[in-house]
């Protein structure tokens, strides 16, 4: 998995882990796995999702989804947050009504956006652009698979002069730096051979 590899390139970044859009939770429970193991940066994470389900597509979705589309219930959330020590913060809500409330006071070293929508996708990227740290990451699950999410990524990189990066691993997971204060960051610490098998 790509993820792994996007994390430790910011092992040595200080922050939680910011999950928009928790689903089944299979992409944390990886992450998390990674952190049990050792292999990544423990982190605490403050975890987002409605538990209701997709909010209404705008003309940009180009109907790739409808309202309600993928409800999940809030359980696996909590039994999730067993499997690590330490802290584990659920925000059930809309992201445009918790993501800024929960994480405004506290450094944020990695984001990973797992998000259909073109509103909530860049409204996200935006916030999280905020109160990330530099050298931060923003991961974008789905960056080819929904015409909103590209479109809202596309749009927020553009706006801020960021390089939108991708694994040789995923072609639809994208990711993000912030860069240092007046330094470019490029991207020759990140591995473009990465192979599917992890050891």
């Amino acid at each position: 998995m790509a993820y792994r590899n996007i994390l430790n390139t910011v092992d040595h970044v200080d922050g939680i882990l910011a999950e928009v859009g928790f689903g089944k939770g299979n992409d944390l429970s990886d992450i998390i796995g990674y952190m049990n193991d050792g292999l990544v940066t423990t982190r605490q994470i403050a975890l987002f999702d409605s538990f209701e389900g997709q909010p209404a597509p705008t003309d940009i979705d180009e109907g790739a989804f409808q309202k309600g589309d993928h409800n999940r219930p809030i359980q696996p959330a909590y039994d999730i947050a067993n499997t690590i020590k330490t802290d584990v913060c659920i925000c059930e809500g809309w992201v445009e009504d918790t993501f800024e409330k929960c994480i405004k006071q506290t450094p944020v070293a990695v984001v990973h956006l797992d998000l259909m929508g073109y509103e909530s996708t860049l409204y996200s990227l935006n916030t999280a652009y905020k109160y990330l740290v530099e050298e931060g990451v923003i991961i974008i699950k789905d960056y080819d698979n929904y015409i909103g999410v590209k479109k809202a990524t596309d749009k927020f990189a553009n706006t801020n002069k960021l390089s939108i990066n991708k694994t040789a691993i995923s072609d639809s997971t994208a990711f993000i730096y912030k860069p240092k204060l007046n330094k470019t960051v490029t991207n020759k610490k990140v591995n473009r051979t990465w192979s599917s098998t992890l050891t």
